[in-house]
């Protein structure tokens, strides 16, 4: 007899900087539920692919833009669809535009398994994103230049009242404010999960 009870997506989203990142991975472990990165999973492509989509991961990142919603969806899909993921699943990134949050649905539908999704927002203010990314103690990574980041950061902002709002009506949403430490982001999600 097979199981009727949805497959959990608990799904991070904020600006760059914002904790998603540090939270999900803590989740995940704390849920023993595999950790996914939206952002590993490009960069690793641009990295390794030889395809299309190589391609586009490895333009998207030399220009500070965004991998096109259908592409982005095309690699959440089929990592979604392995059986790792049959028990739960904890998302880093996602929902940036509105045509991504608009299709995760149908995204979600062709993997063949029956999800509900949970979503974080975690609201940072700017300035400590950008310090939590280039200041003396940030990550540093070669694409967090001033530049790159105002220019991700400007696409995050796209629209983003109608992509919480789109989400808001099919799933639940919550707003977590990621600018306390570490420990209490983490209470304050788990006290909503």
């Amino acid at each position: 007899m097979q199981s009727t009870e949805k497959i959990p997506i608990i799904a991070f989203t904020g600006a760059e900087g914002s904790g998603k990142s540090t939270q999900a991975k803590n989740l995940a472990k704390r849920l023993n539920l595999p950790y996914v990165s939206t952002g590993n999973m490009l960069r690793d492509a641009a990295k390794d692919d030889t395809s299309e989509l190589g391609d586009a991961c490895r333009k998207m990142f030399e220009e500070h833009v965004y991998l096109s919603a259908e592409k982005l969806l095309e690699v959440v899909g089929k990592r979604l669809k392995n059986e790792d993921v049959d028990k739960g699943v904890v998302l880093d990134g996602g929902f940036r535009t509105v045509e991504e949050t608009k299709n995760f649905p149908q995204m979600l539908e062709k993997t063949g398994k029956d999800f509900s999704v949970k979503v974080f927002l975690l609201k940072v203010p700017y300035w400590k994103c950008a310090d939590r990314l280039m200041g003396e103690n940030g990550r540093k990574r070669v694409d967090d230049t001033p530049t790159a980041w105002l220019s991700r950061m400007k696409e995050f902002n796209t629209n983003l009242g109608e992509r919480m709002s789109l989400i808001r009506k099919r799933w639940s949403l919550q707003t977590i404010d990621g600018g306390k430490a570490e420990e209490e982001v983490g209470k304050d999600i788990w006290e909503k999960i």
